[in-house]
């Protein structure tokens, strides 16, 4: 009996211990190195493939044709962020590489998917791929990050190198210290400009220093119709009468 009451007492200690190392996060930077199993603090839904932990993580469809894995993050506190991708963050290997695609996604529990919604497009893989920046809200019942990788034939392999999301109350700040107000941020569809000096025009970027949209203004308060960018973090570059100021705008 003194046994099995110092086992119970030890199990409850564990659970209380892991519990307490999962506390919800508002920031993550894992490039995953030091991994050689899968994170108790993160999930993984395989679906009949494998996703496991290896200095990186892998999802093998194994022997199973078009399914989607998926690799799930620790609780994330309610606010607005960017998840980002670097050049280089997945790799692809397998005996069929082709028709990988990556997307992400929200979830209300870490270990079933059904309630699973996008918020990114589906993103072909490739060996160069692109950087990406992805606008990801929490709030009520959301509260995971799921990364999802589909694959359509057996042999398929991609990795996953690192996962780094950011809030956005950061760049608010910013924004709301600067000469030039931008505001909501993130912004769904108008984006209102306020500034204690005449603005002559607006230009804005994508995160590999591409112009997306150019305006011409005038006047102190403007407001920049956003509706055709897809969503993904912006560089507003906003030209005044005295100089030009620079913000960083996510587009939901």
């Amino acid at each position: 009996m003194m046994k099995k009451s110092i086992f119970s007492l030890l199990f409850a200690f564990i659970a209380i211990y892991a519990s307490a190392q999962c506390e919800a996060v508002n920031e993550i930077n894992e490039n995953f190195d030091t991994w050689s199993e899968i994170d108790p603090c993160w999930n993984v839904v395989s679906n009949g493939g494998m996703v496991y932990a290896e200095e990186n993580v892998t999802f093998y469809s194994f022997m199973s044709p078009n399914i989607s894995m998926f690799l799930i993050s620790p609780e994330i506190v309610n606010g607005d962020y960017v998840l980002t991708f670097d050049a280089g963050t997945f790799s692809l290997a397998g005996e069929q590489p082709e028709g990988v695609t990556v997307e992400v996604g929200t979830l209300t529990s870490n270990e079933d998917t059904s309630s699973y919604v996008a918020v990114s497009e589906a993103v072909a893989l490739n060996n160069v791929f692109q950087t990406i920046e992805t606008p990801v809200s929490f709030s009520g019942e959301a509260k995971y990050i799921a990364i999802k990788i589909s694959t359509v034939t057996p042999h398929s392999a991609a990795g996953i190198d690192n996962f780094t999301l950011q809030a956005v109350t950061a760049g608010v700040n910013d924004v709301q210290t600067s000469k030039v107000q931008a505001y909501p941020n993130p912004v769904v569809n108008q984006l209102n400009l306020n500034s204690d000096q005449n603005i002559q025009e607006v230009k804005i970027f994508s995160t590999t220093g591409q112009l997306v949209q150019n305006q011409k203004l005038n006047g102190k308060k403007s407001t920049v119709n956003l509706s055709d960018l897809k969503p993904g973090v912006y560089v507003v570059q906003v030209v005044t009468e005295k100089g030009v100021e620079t913000l960083k705008v996510v587009k939901k």
